[in-house]
């Protein structure tokens, strides 16, 4: 879970500040805002994705650093890095000192020395090695455990709802044929936990285990050491090389497919109701409704005074908009007479019931009860609703209590790209996951999948160990980047992971206006709003490969005359130059600005 950060503080990394560095044959960045040693390939080949320090406070929230007093000396194929990094927050008085080598070899080293400066309380404190799931899912490792044996097993396809790495000392896999990479772990013990559920790119080894007692006070004067070892092995007696390709420098164009014979019928996408501003006023209505969303969320919280109200205001938008309602019902299974009143509500009313999505406060998933009484009350208006279990928060929750589905009906969850790391790069390497979420969610139930919410920040903290008033939870879920480019470029992302996926039955993404909306609270237009006009405005979307995807997203889409449109995005703070086919399969080549969407019109399709 993200702390609670101001919009000065908010990190959002520069990748032109990334230091370039190697060792030997591996190839790196280190950025030096957050302390994170990323993307360590040999060639074309992610090794591991990042090598940093976590602290996590006693809420789960990741604590931001500022990091001072840096030191570095680089060669050819080496380089040594030392930093000090102190808390940004005055509840956790923890400072830290971080010292990064890297050898010709291949050897590489990342040493941790922290100190409290207070009493504070922490659920974890120490290093974190990510490994990439493109090259790591399914793939077999050995595992080296802190007693000394062994264990040879892999990682797993589908996402784990467990550790399914426990008691580490060392893991190990193959790079390529003749190359292995051993990633020794010290100080600790560590443990591995599969962060697709949180639709992190990747498999986290980290410390402490979860098994043991959190959250637990930190007594100011106390030193943590840790270190984490990266090594390359082969077989061979020869020295280990990059096999590099030989080539002009300057950046790469990247190259866009689309696949125009695999059309996908766009599934329904709408938006949740704010929860805490006032009726939509008449420009935002009419922005909205110029948008043409398939449905509006509202949550309805039958515990809670005035929902009748909210859910009133809710209507009346969705009937202006020709929209259906897709409803968050939050109540407890001794709640019939609140869902007369609601059933009564909802028949006066000309908007289409398209799903509820069935919720019990105080529970991560869906209990079995709840579904009885909702399913009569959505039988009584007559028409095809689909009832939805499943929950709120993230994946994992799904994942881990998997709730008894309703036979035929999707089950839920929510995505959110900032539990664990806020910078711009950690989120874009988010995206890569939300389609593994999906297949997994699918295969575990036998069943399709509706998302909802879909949101830069966490909406709330279902992990919290102590509650928060909920206008603190909504200014906490407001990111500054959500006007932006970069946040649509995100978006883009999103959909093209989501929206294309056979198993999607619904999405619903952001509120519908307001700090954390697609609109201003005016109905002024964020830069999102023209992807979502893009989408919306479209019958069928096709899939779209790119040979960039942490840089450049791209969706094409068919409206019901036939026009065929290219959205790009770019993620990144510097131009990039794309290549794409047109309709007729000739190659365009075009530049995209930093942080910024572009909707290209194709010629229309000629049956």
């Amino acid at each position: 879970m993200v702390s609670s950060l101001t919009e000065l503080q908010l990190v959002q990394t520069s990748a032109m500040a990334f230091i370039q560095l190697a060792a030997g044959p591996l190839r790196m960045v280190f950025d030096p805002q957050s302390g994170f040693l990323r993307h360590i390939k040999l060639e074309d080949v992610e090794v591991v994705r990042a090598i940093f320090v976590a602290v996590r406070d006693r809420n789960w929230d990741t604590i931001p650093f500022s990091l001072t007093n840096h030191q570095s000396s680089q060669s050819t194929d080496s380089f040594s890095l030392q930093f000090e990094a102190t808390s940004l927050q005055e509840e956790i008085p923890f400072s830290w000192q971080g010292a990064i080598t890297g050898a010709g070899d291949g050897t590489i080293e990342y040493r941790f020395t922290g100190l409290a400066q207070g009493d504070f309380q922490r659920n974890r404190i120490g290093l974190c090695v990510l490994h990439p799931i493109r090259e790591c899912s399914g793939q077999p490792c050995v595992v080296e455990h802190v007693d000394g044996t062994k264990t040879e097993t892999q990682f797993p396809q589908l996402i784990s709802p467990d550790q399914p790495f426990l008691n580490m000392r060392a893991i190990t896999h193959a790079v390529r044929e003749d190359v292995r990479a051993r990633v020794t772990l010290l100080g600790e013990t560590f443990e591995t936990e599969d962060q697709r559920n949180w639709t992190d790119a990747s498999y986290k080894t980290y410390c402490t285990p979860l098994r043991l007692k959190f959250p637990v006070t930190v007594a100011a004067g106390t030193e943590i050491n840790q270190a984490v070892q990266l090594t390359l092995l082969t077989d061979k007696t020869t020295a280990i090389s990059a096999r590099r390709s030989e080539g002009g420098e300057g950046q790469p164009i990247c190259r866009i497919g689309v696949n125009w014979n695999a059309a996908r019928l766009r599934p329904p996408i709408g938006f949740l109701y704010p929860a805490d501003l006032q009726i939509a006023g008449s420009a935002v209505g009419r922005r909205l409704c110029q948008l043409r969303p398939d449905h509006f969320r509202a949550d309805v919280h039958l515990e809670q005074h005035g929902w009748q109200s909210k859910l009133s205001d809710v209507l009346r938008l969705a009937n202006e908009c020709g929209a259906s309602l897709e409803m968050g019902l939050f109540m407890q299974s001794d709640e019939k007479p609140a869902l007369h009143e609601l059933l009564a509500l909802l028949k006066d009313s000309t908007v289409k019931l398209a799903r509820v999505l069935v919720f019990q406060p105080g529970e991560k998933v869906t209990p079995a009860g709840l579904v009885a009484p909702v399913q009569a009350m959505v039988d009584e208006l007559g028409t095809h609703i689909d009832v939805v279990v499943g929950t709120d928060a993230y994946f994992a929750e799904l994942n881990r209590g998997r709730p008894e589905p309703v036979p035929g009906q999707p089950v839920c969850y929510s995505i959110n790209p900032q539990v664990h790391a806020f910078d711009n790069l950690s989120l874009s390497e988010t995206l890569e996951a939300q389609s593994h979420s999906v297949d997994s969610a699918a295969n575990l139930f036998d069943s399709a999948v509706s998302i909802s919410t879909v949101s830069l920040r966490p909406r709330f903290n279902p992990n919290a160990t102590q509650a928060l008033e909920l206008q603190e939870e909504l200014w906490r879920a407001i990111d500054p980047r959500q006007p932006t480019g970069f946040a649509a470029s995100w978006v883009l992302g999103s959909l093209a992971r989501l929206a294309t996926h056979t198993k999607v039955a619904s999405l619903t993404y952001f509120e519908a206006f307001g700090p954390r909306g697609i609109l201003g609270a005016d109905g002024s237009d964020y830069a999102m709003t023209q992807v979502f006009e893009h989408v919306l405005a479209s019958r069928y979307l096709f899939d779209v490969t790119c040979d960039q995807p942490l840089g450049i997203v791209a969706l094409a889409a068919q409206d019901a005359n036939g026009q065929r449109r290219l959205a790009i995005g770019n993620l990144t703070e510097i131009e990039t130059v794309v290549q794409y086919p047109d309709v007729g399969g000739n190659s365009v080549v075009l530049a995209v600005a930093p942080e910024s969407v572009m909707v290209i019109p194709l010629e229309s399709k000629r049956d």
